[in-house]
């Protein structure tokens, strides 16, 4: 998540830069740049002794709503208190004729989506299936993952953050609906080099996936609240036997600047499909990406 802050910090910045052109005489000095929880803390600092406070809306420049505190350089509230909803607001600190830049803040869904289809245990008998999942109030956005391995969602004992371990992401999109086709182009376009030519789903294999909310059409703005990862079966006709992999063979270590693939033919196989995986350990998540096909 420190990367996530990171970016989103980035953002923050850059929006209240190129907004100080409008600012009257009230100068930010802090805002909230990480998604807040509906129950949590928010405060909201600046640099000018101005009785002031916190006018939002939903969209640019249009603020139908504030908070019923105020403040002298700093103020301080709980969403749920102020009847703010999960959702992306932009907000100025005003007194009426003095106001501030512009920033936007994020209020966090406790809720999460529930997955739908393919049913969890369920089987596949296609090689495109549709996912579907349930809408969450107030969220714009949902980031899917889909791995080849069996993820579990642990929580760091340190931290409190969950995170997503034992991935093989296979492919994995954002979209503004509450549905996606297994091979589509990812919606936001951020995963669609990562992507690559997407894998096919196998006969007898075990599939996993998740659905997280997510604020911005951008990874950085994924929330890790969520309601567990959802399983399915794939059971497809087909005619060919599984390939056996030859070489290179399990845990060896390779010097060569090439290397050389081989397996045994399968029966009533045409073509093969390679697939090579790069496994990444960050942030206290672990992952396999598709580096090659």
């Amino acid at each position: 998540m420190q990367k996530k802050a990171i970016l989103f910090l980035i953002g923050f910045l850059a929006l209240i830069v190129t907004s100080q052109a409008f600012a009257q005489q009230i100068t930010l000095t802090s805002v909230p740049y990480q998604l807040i929880g509906e129950s949590e803390s928010v405060t909201v600092t600046w640099a000018e002794p101005i009785q002031a406070t916190l006018h939002y809306g939903t969209a640019h420049g249009e603020y139908n709503g504030s908070i019923s505190t105020s403040g002298s350089q700093s103020l301080t509230f709980v969403p749920q208190d102020e009847g703010i909803h999960p959702g992306v607001y932009y907000g100025i600190i005003t007194n009426g004729s003095l106001r501030s830049a512009e920033f936007p803040f994020i209020i966090e869904a406790s809720a999460s989506p529930i997955m739908r289809e393919p049913a969890n245990n369920g089987t596949v008998q296609t090689a495109t299936p549709e996912f579907q999942w349930d809408e969450v109030s107030g969220v714009p956005f949902y980031h899917l993952i889909l791995s080849d391995h069996e993820a579990v969602i642990t929580r760091d004992p340190n931290t409190g953050e969950l995170q997503l371990a034992g991935a093989n992401i296979i492919w994995q999109v954002i979209t503004p609906q509450t549905h996606v086709t297994y091979g589509d182009p990812d919606p936001s376009g951020y995963f669609t080099s990562f992507n690559g030519t997407t894998p096919p789903l196998l006969s007898g294999n075990h599939y996993t996936w998740i659905v997280l909310n997510n604020y911005g059409n951008n990874p950085a703005f994924t929330s890790l609240v969520q309601s567990g990862v959802s399983a399915f079966y794939v059971n497809l006709s087909t005619g060919a036997a599984k390939p056996t992999l030859v070489a290179p063979g399990d845990g060896v270590s390779l010097n060569s600047e090439s290397i050389t693939f081989q397996w045994q033919a399968a029966a009533g196989a045409v073509n093969y499909q390679i697939l090579l995986f790069e496994y990444i350990y960050e942030e206290g998540s672990s992952s396999r990406f598709l580096v090659w096909s």
